[in-house]
């Protein structure tokens, strides 16, 4: 798959309300990042393939003036999609 075909997928699962968010990663990091400053990153940001993980993507982008980074791939969970966050943190 492509990254502009990845995106598109995000975009999708955002508006069907298939994001979820793993929040207490995030808080117990001590990130001050919150719920919808990680949608406008994915729905805005440039997105790109993990290096590290295969089937993990990465978006970037400023929001409320913070340069943030988004960690997610997407999991099949009783025959559903969803877009799970992994972790997102100011970059």
């Amino acid at each position: 798959m492509k990254i502009t075909e990845i995106k598109q997928k995000v975009i999708n699962q955002i508006f069907k309300n298939k994001m979820v968010v793993n929040a207490d990663h995030i808080i117990k990091k001590g990130h001050d990042i919150n719920k919808h400053e990680i949608k406008m990153v994915l729905l805005h940001g440039r997105h790109a393939f993990d290096k590290n993980h295969k089937d993990r993507y990465l978006a970037f982008g400023y929001y409320n003036k913070k340069k943030i980074r988004v960690v997610y791939e997407f999991q099949n969970i009783n025959d559903n999609d969803y877009l799970i966050v992994i972790t997102a943190f100011e970059d």
